[in-house]
This record gives C-alpha cells, structure tokens and sequence, in this order.
C-alpha cells in the first residue's frame, strides 16, 4: 500500500479555469502554474498532484471536528460558504 499525505483546501473557486487564473496571478506573479492535475511551483523546481472537486457538504464538520474546538467560528462559517475542494498530494517523505 502507498502512503501520501493529503491536503484539503476548501476554497471559492467557480470552477477549473478559476483556480487556473487565481494560481497563475497569485504572488509572486509567474511562480506556480497549474496544468492538468499538476500544481508546479516554477522556482523551488517542484511539483505535486492537485485534485479540483465540487463543494462538499461534510468539509465544515469535518474541520470542526479535525480542529478540536481550535478554529474559531468565523473560520468555521467561512467553510460553509466553500464552492469547492482542492486535494494536493504529497509523498509522506515531505521536505
């Protein structure tokens, strides 16, 4: 069995193309691109699998959960308002 570690990322992006142009603008401008299901990142010579998903319902509850009364509520409210879910992928020897 392979091990990875996976990061959720709830966020507001419409749809691919959105994230797409949130990456590419981001700052520092030109540093991470994403293509196909590969988020680079240009500088550190680096790359990891990126899955875009829908919404999910259960995300706020499970951070609730997860967050073990530690994330603040405005937190919590915000995850509730989330248009969909970014997946990154790391090998669990992680730098």
């Amino acid at each position: 069995m392979t091990s990875e570690l996976i990061i959720c990322i709830p966020g507001t992006w419409t749809d691919r193309s959105d994230l797409l142009r949130r990456v590419i603008t981001s700052e520092p401008e030109g540093r991470y691109i994403f293509a196909g299901m590969v988020l680079a990142d240009v500088e550190a010579k680096d790359h990891v699998p990126l899955e875009f998903c829908p919404a999910a319902p259960h995300i706020p509850r499970a951070f609730e959960t997860a967050g073990q009364g530690k994330i603040p509520s405005e937190i919590l409210v915000r995850l509730c308002e989330h248009t969909s879910v970014v997946y990154l992928h790391f090998p669990p020897d992680l730098l």
